[in-house]
């Protein structure tokens, strides 16, 4: 498919503040927190950003440093924990400064990938600096990972191949879903027309796999570098998809199977696999056509589908498996993947999800 060039980029330079009620250094170092929690001191040195971010953290959480019952705050990303299934699950949430109580807002849920964390997603999407300036809910889930620590964690998303230790262990992740729903329902009012979901990679799949099993909670999810992998989507009811894959991807090939840097033992599903299951459950009746042309992406959509729910589907030409708009990260750079900085993925994300609720 030729892929026709126009650029399509703006910086959001907005400056978010992070608050951890009982993230210590050990679990994520002081820098790298930082610089998700103070962008405005993203030119610092490590020594100076830590320490102020340190100092700042330290007076907003006030004595109950370490506890786990956090009352929600506008204006900063804020930790809680849950109980779900045999384990205690944490998740970030974002309530932008322009939240009224009261008022229903839109709840968008964003998966970190394989290997990743609450933190990682947030650094990568920066989905909340978009809540501050368009009125959502933001929320970043962690994942388990082996002996069910949250760092370096995954998902079961019931996948065919590979297996990851969340699958083999059968950790309910779609019940912990549920439960963070639950849990932010109870303190600030969601619209139940607009939630959301989003994710990268292995959050990709997850996102599928939550909008197959949770029929009726998401109007619509978006899911970058990820392919439907598993075997069954026991759901009729439609919801809106944007899938953003790069056609180079080497980690989730984009045509599936095994790419150069794909996990051990992987043969991921083609992306038109799950576009082509998802347009059957919508009932899709017209033919795709391109919907937007990009100077490095071109996106084609199946319309005419039931409760306007359409599948949507966007190229990166030369992309490689990335969240296109986010910084790059060091090992992309070392494998020389192309990051589009062109195409921002997470306002088309937002974008996409304005014009789907229920």
């Amino acid at each position: 498919m030729t892929i026709h060039r126009r650029q399509q980029r703006a910086e959001d330079k907005a400056a978010i503040s992070f608050k951890s009620r009982s993230v210590s250094p050990k679990s994520e170092p002081s820098d790298k927190l930082a610089r998700i929690a103070c962008p405005q001191w993203r030119g610092a040195s490590k020594l100076l950003l830590s320490l102020v971010c340190i100092y700042t953290f330290a007076i907003a959480s006030g004595v109950d440093a370490l506890s786990k019952s956090v009352s929600i705050e506008t204006g900063l990303l804020v930790e809680r924990w849950l109980s779900s299934g045999d384990f205690e699950r944490r998740y970030l949430i974002y309530v932008p400064t322009t939240y009224r109580q009261g008022t229903a807002a839109p709840l968008v849920v964003v998966f970190h990938g394989g290997g990743g964390t609450s933190e990682s997603i947030a650094r990568t999407s920066r989905m909340h600096e978009i809540a501050e300036r368009e009125g959502f809910i933001t929320v970043y889930p962690n994942g388990l990972g082996r002996g069910g620590l949250s760092g370096r964690a995954s998902w079961n998303t019931n996948s065919i191949a590979p297996v990851g230790w969340a699958e083999r262990t059968g950790v309910d992740d779609v019940g912990f879903v549920a439960a963070v729903i639950k849990d932010v329902s109870k303190q600030i009012k969601i619209d139940s027309a607009r939630i959301y979901a989003a994710g990268m990679s292995k959050g990709g799949m997850m996102a599928y796999h939550a909008a197959c099993e949770m029929a009726g909670t998401f109007q619509a999810i978006a899911v970058v570098a990820g392919t439907l992998s598993s075997d069954k989507c026991p759901t009729n009811a439609p919801v809106a998809i944007l899938h953003i894959h790069g056609t180079a991807d080497e980690n989730v090939p984009l045509d599936g199977g095994t790419g150069a840097f794909s996990a051990r033992r992987a043969n991921w599903p083609a992306v038109d696999r799950g576009l082509l299951l998802w347009r059957d459950i919508n009932r899709c009746k017209a033919e795709p056509t391109i919907v937007f042309e990009g100077e490095d992406t071109i996106c084609t959509s199946w319309t005419d589908c039931d409760k306007s729910a359409v599948v949507e589907v966007c190229l990166v030409d030369g992309g490689g498996h990335a969240w296109p708009g986010a910084e790059p990260a060091g090992w992309q750079i070392r494998r020389n993947i192309y990051v589009s900085q062109l195409f921002d993925a997470s306002r088309f994300i937002w974008s996409f999800f304005t014009r789907h609720p229920q």
